[in-house]
């Protein structure tokens, strides 16, 4: 997910080409706009196809990504925008689509509890670092030659 935030540095970069708020504001809407009406036709509809179509969006990701490196004119950033848009729509609905395969019996549950382990994913693996990083430490200065 580094793309994702390369992407959000895009109208920073496009700034320093030159582009004014007008250009910056198409080169945004051009990637929301192809993630939003890609998004059914990325749909695989097959679970076999699934983790295929998943890595297809992550390196059509990264290349697009790594594409911007190489525009110097403001023309190439609005093309190259569709790119990411479509590299996240294919990836998220292909991921979607390999959750409920796994659960077939419940598939609502399935994506719910995804869903939910996503969402509190960042904030159980702050704590996590925080209570190791405090036990790490404890046992460290109880190791010293110097306490």
């Amino acid at each position: 997910m580094s793309s994702l935030n390369c992407f959000i540095l895009l109208p920073l970069y496009i700034h320093r080409l030159g582009g004014t708020e007008a250009e910056i504001g198409m080169v945004q809407g051009a990637y929301s706009a192809i993630g939003i009406l890609c998004q059914p036709a990325s749909d695989s509809g097959s679970t076999a196809w699934a983790p295929r179509l998943m890595i297809l969006g992550v390196v059509l990701l990264m290349v697009s990504s790594a594409s911007f490196v190489f525009t110097q004119s403001l023309a190439c950033p609005g093309a190259l925008a569709c790119a990411p848009g479509l590299g996240f729509s294919t990836f998220f609905v292909a991921n979607y689509v390999h959750v409920v395969g796994l659960v077939p019996v419940a598939p609502g549950l399935a994506l719910g509890i995804y869903g939910l382990s996503a969402f509190s994913a960042p904030p159980l693996r702050r704590w996590r670092a925080r209570s190791w990083s405090t036990i790490l430490d404890s046992a460290g200065s109880s190791c010293s030659p110097c306490s």
